[in-house]
C-alpha cells in the first residue's frame, strides 16, 4: 500500500479531507459534464443567473484540482533547487501534501513552505489572465470567480486553517524565532494584499451582471452608454445602480451608490436605493434600511412607486417588530400612492396589510385584502406567489374560526 495512502488511513483528519475531496472530485466531474453538454447555450449571450451559479462552483470544483497539484510542485520544485529530495508525495484532488528531506537552513525551509502559496496565487492569476479575454461572458466570469477563490484561500482560508489546526505551511512562514525578517516581510505583504483583496472585492471587481434575457442585457447596455455620455444624469445614474443590484452585483452597486451620495448627499433617490440594497435577500429589513428608507421619505421622494416601496420596508420592518399600528399606516400610504397605476409590488401590499390586519383580529379586513392580492398575482409564473398568498388566506380563515 502506498505511504500516502498509509497516512491518510492513520490520521482521522487526513481521512475526512480525502472523503470530502473524493465527494466534491464525483460532483465536480458532473459539473463539468453538465457544462460541456450545455455549452452552446451556456456560451451563448448573454450571462444568466444560473451560468453564473454553474461558473462559482466550477471555480471551486473544475479548477482547484489543477491548483493543489500546481501548490505541491512548487514545494517540490524549491526543495530541489535547494539540493533536498521528495520522499512522499500525496494528492488527493483538493489538498495535498510533500514530505522534503534535506540539510535545509531556517530560511530554505521558509521558502520552501512559501513556494505552495505562491504557486496558488500564480496559478489563480494566470488562469484570469488566460480567460480574460474570453470571447464570452461565461468564460470570463469563470476566470474571475476562480481568481477570487484562490486568493481567498491563499490569502486566508488556508493561513487560518494552520491557525486553528497547527498543520500546514504557515507555521514556518510564520516562524519569528527563526526567520524573524522573512517571517516580518512576508506579513508586511500578507496584510497588503489581504488589504488590496478586500477592497476590491467590496468594489465589485470580482463580479459580472447577469441577466434572464436578452432584453435585460440590452436594457443594461443602454444605460451605460447613455451614462457614458452624459454622466451627470441622476436618472440614469439610479436606473444604473438598481440594475446592477437587480443583475446580481450588489457591490458593484453599493459602490456607484457610494459614489453617488458623495456627490449629491440630500439625494432621497440615493438613499431608497441604498435601502433597496441592504434589505435585498433578507426576510426582514435590517435597521440600516430602514433608516436609508426614512431618511428617503424625509428628503421628499417624487414618484409614487418609490414612495410605495419606501413605505412597505417601513411597514414590513414594523410588523415584524410588533408595531402593527404603524405598520398599517404605512401601508395605507404605500397602497393609496400606488392606487393610480398597477405597480409590480401591489399584491405583496395587501398582503402585508392582510397579515397586520390579521394580527389586530380584523379578519373582514383581513380577507378582503388577501382576496385581492390573489387577484393581482394571478397570471402565467406567478404560482408560486400565489400558493403563499393562499397559505395566507388559510391562516385568517383559521384565525377567525377559532375566534370568539
Amino acid at each position: 500500500m502506498p505511504a500516502s495512502l498509509l497516512r491518510v488511513l492513520n490520521n482521522p483528519l487526513m481521512l475526512i479531507f480525502t472523503l470530502l475531496s473524493v465527494g466534491n472530485f464525483v460532483y465536480g466531474l458532473r459539473l463539468g459534464r453538465d457544462g460541456w453538454q450545455q455549452r452552446a447555450t451556456m456560451l451563448a449571450e448573454p450571462l444568466r443567473p444560473g451560468e453564473k451559479r454553474w461558473a462559482e462552483s466550477a471555480a471551486i470544483l473544475l479548477a482547484v484540482p489543477l491548483g493543489v497539484a500546481i501548490h505541491e510542485f512548487c514545494h517540490a520544485l524549491a526543495t530541489w533547487l535547494f539540493g533536498g529530495q521528495i520522499v512522499e508525495f500525496g494528492y488527493f484532488f483538493y489538498w495535498g501534501y510533500v514530505v522534503p528531506v534535506g540539510n535545509f537552513s531556517p530560511a530554505q525551509d521558509w521558502f520552501i513552505s512559501l513556494a505552495g502559496t505562491l504557486g496558488t496565487l500564480a496559478y489563480g492569476v494566470g488562469l484570469w489572465l488566460l480567460l480574460r479575454h474570453h470571447r464570452s461572458s461565461l468564460g470570463r466570469y469563470f476566470g474571475v470567480r476562480a481568481l477570487r477563490f484562490h486568493l481567498y484561500y491563499a490569502l486566508i482560508y488556508y493561513p487560518l486553517f494552520t491557525l486553528f489546526t497547527f498543520v500546514g505551511d504557515w507555521r514556518v512562514i510564520y516562524d519569528f524565532a527563526l526567520t524573524p525578517t522573512l517571517s516580518g516581510l512576508t506579513l508586511g505583504v500578507h496584510l497588503l494584499l489581504l488589504t488590496g483583496f478586500f477592497v476590491y472585492d467590496r468594489r465589485g471587481w470580482f463580479e459580472m451582471p447577469g441577466f434572464t434575457t436578452p432584453a435585460g442585457a440590452q436594457t443594461f447596455q443602454l444605460v451605460q452608454q447613455q451614462l457614458a455620455l452624459n454622466p451627470d444624469d441622476l436618472l440614469k445614474q439610479e436606473q444604473y445602480i438598481d440594475v446592477l443590484r437587480q443583475a446580481g452585483a450588489p457591490n458593484q452597486a453599493r459602490e456607484q451608490l457610494r459614489h453617488l451620495l458623495r456627490h449629491h448627499p440630500d439625494l432621497p433617490e440615493g438613499y431608497l436605493l441604498q435601502a433597496s440594497l441592504l434589505a435585498h435577500g433578507k426576510r426582514q429589513p435590517p435597521v440600516k434600511a430602514v433608516r436609508a428608507a426614512e431618511k428617503a421619505l424625509a428628503l421628499g421622494l417624487s414618484r409614487p412607486g418609490q414612495v410605495a416601496y419606501a413605505n412597505s420596508l417601513l411597514a414590513q420592518y414594523n410588523l415584524d417588530t410588533g408595531r402593527v399600528d404603524e405598520a398599517l399606516r404605512q401601508l395605507n400610504e404605500a397602497l393609496a400612492q400606488t392606487a393610480q397605476s398597477a405597480m409590480p409590488n401591489q399584491a405583496y401590499l395587501y398582503y402585508l396589510r392582510a397579515t397586520a390586519h390579521r394580527r389586530k383580529q380584523q379578519y373582514a379586513a383581513a380577507r378582503q385584502d388577501i382576496e385581492q392580492a390573489l387577484l393581482l398575482a394571478e397570471g402565467p409564473g406567478r404560482e408560486e406567489a400565489v400558493a403563499f398568498y393562499r397559505r395566507e388566506q388559510e391562516t385568517i380563515a383559521s384565525h377567525a374560526r377559532h375566534t370568539p
